[in-house]
């Protein structure tokens, strides 16, 4: 599908998207990208790595998933804040645990940009959003290397 035939869709055909169900996932990078601040209240940046889902682990109901539906294009945000270079720990120690290997003096914006395909295994959860409680936010936690 290209853009122009996804823009053209009325309101009544776009739906809020379904948060997965709760549990372990495998999952495959689809992406990892920088974002810079936008004020100077808060993290300096981010690094922001979009993650499909793969496979649903043993710990995830089979209700929850069915009525999720199917798997294709469905997607997770595991979201790094950079407060100051002791935060780039975090985002090396994500990279290796995917399995990216680094390359000489490749910097971290770099080899995000090249973890796409790289596979993880996540815990999925929901965080209360107290401005539209029907949507809650969904993060992604002990994530480790994929099995």
């Amino acid at each position: 599908m290209d853009f122009n035939d996804i823009a053209n869709r009325t309101h009544d055909e776009v739906e809020a998207p379904k948060a997965p169900p709760q549990g372990t996932w495998l999952m495959r990078i689809v992406s990892g990208k920088t974002k810079e601040a936008k004020s100077d209240n808060g993290p300096r940046g981010r690094f922001v790595f979009t993650l499909g889902l793969v496979q649903a682990g043993d710990d995830v109901s089979g209700e929850e998933l069915d009525d999720f539906g199917s798997l294709e294009g469905a997607r997770v945000y595991h979201d790094i804040a950079i407060w100051d270079e002791t935060s780039l720990w975090s985002v090396k120690r994500f990279l290796m645990t995917a399995g990216v290997e680094f390359e000489e003096g490749e910097s971290l914006r770099d080899a995000a940009a090249r973890a796409t395909g790289h596979e993880v295994t996540g815990y999925v959860q929901y965080r209360p959003n107290e401005k539209d409680p029907e949507n809650p936010y969904v993060d992604v936690t002990n994530i480790v290397e994929a099995a």
